[in-house]
């Protein structure tokens, strides 16, 4: 499945990245390929291509760093996603693979733009869904990931 922000972009994973994901406990391998794919409100979010099927998404900011990785394998079926926020004000940050023009949960969507779509989500939303260029849909339970709506 290509990835083309990582598999035909990428460059090093640069000190901000490495560094982001070791105060993480996250293992980069030293031939680590990254692309920053998004920049919002001070925060940046980087694709990963850490070896020849691990993905990473990193987002890095200057109050709180995530990460999460998963496998090409996973895109279209359990997804490879980020859960970011603090309550009341949750995103998701999904990669996508070529192909998905975007992104959407129960009361909003996103194009996919640079294999990464950035959703806000409301604490309600238990799944997404990817929508292809050609029409098709690959749904993705969030499940047990999804923090609890605020009460």
């Amino acid at each position: 499945m290509v990835v083309s922000a990582v598999d035909n972009y990428a460059g090093s994973a640069n000190s901000e990245v490495t560094a982001a994901a070791s105060r993480m406990g996250m293992s980069l391998t030293s031939g680590s390929r990254a692309t920053l794919v998004a920049s919002v409100a001070g925060e940046k979010v980087y694709l990963v291509k850490d070896g020849d099927d691990r993905l990473c998404v990193i987002r890095v900011s200057s109050e709180q760093n995530a990460g999460s990785c998963g496998s090409r394998s996973q895109l279209l079926s359990t997804g490879v996603y980020l859960i970011t926020g603090r309550p009341g004000d949750f995103s998701a940050i999904v990669v996508t693979p070529d192909g998905i023009s975007s992104a959407s949960v129960s009361d909003g969507a996103s194009k996919a733009s640079n294999n990464v779509a950035i959703l806000k989500l409301d604490g309600s939303d238990s799944g997404l869904v990817l929508t292809g260029v050609d029409g098709t849909r690959h749904s993705i339970d969030l499940g047990a990931l999804m923090p609890p709506p605020l009460k």
